[in-house]
């Protein structure tokens, strides 16, 4: 299934032919940054995130701060993962923070997260983060592992809710009719 436009924003998932009830909901999944799949779709039997698509579908109008205005997509990638994982340019960074910095720094910038540790399907892609820049677009940064400068992908910010809402209400369909013996 596909959830949105493939050129723009989708989430693609299946479930796994073969599951029979009772069961959790297995299968496989990538995201669709225009027309640049994310995720590995070849991977059998992963978890498939609604939480995180749940969340992402209420928060994406929200994903901006004042400190980002004026910085380039480079720029707040950087940002984006020395805060939240301590890199720069993909290179490992000292840091001094004290561990409440460091909480402080994941409570304020965790929620432009995206796809970062959300499942096996996304663990070998690089990182991403996600804005909403002006209410109007989203913005989806991304940089392989290996590649110093981040694609930018943008998408309607409706596109991406509605994405994520109709993806999360097939999930949820799915896993009532795992969950039920036939």
């Amino acid at each position: 299934m596909i959830f949105g436009k493939p050129d723009q924003f989708a989430i693609e998932a299946m479930v796994e032919p073969y599951l029979v009830a009772p069961s959790s909901v297995w299968g496989r999944m990538r995201v669709w940054c225009a027309g640049t799949p994310l995720g590995d779709y070849s991977s059998e039997h992963c978890g498939l995130p609604s939480a995180h698509f749940e969340e992402l579908g209420h928060k994406v109008l929200t994903l901006w701060r004042g400190e980002f205005n004026g910085l380039s997509n480079d720029q707040i990638f950087d940002l984006l993962d020395f805060r939240l994982y301590g890199y720069v340019d993909g290179i490992e960074m000292p840091d001094d923070r004290t561990d409440a910095q460091v909480h402080q720094d994941a409570a304020a910038y965790g929620r432009f997260d995206f796809l970062n540790n959300w499942g096996e399907m996304f663990d070998q892609i690089g990182k991403a983060f996600i804005l909403c820049p002006d209410g109007a677009s989203t913005r989806v940064l991304y940089r392989p592992y290996g590649i110093a400068v981040c694609q930018a992908f943008e998408a309607p910010s409706t596109l991406v809710i509605d994405a994520c809402s109709d993806f999360v209400e097939w999930h949820d369909a799915n896993s009532v009719r795992l969950r039920s013996r036939g």
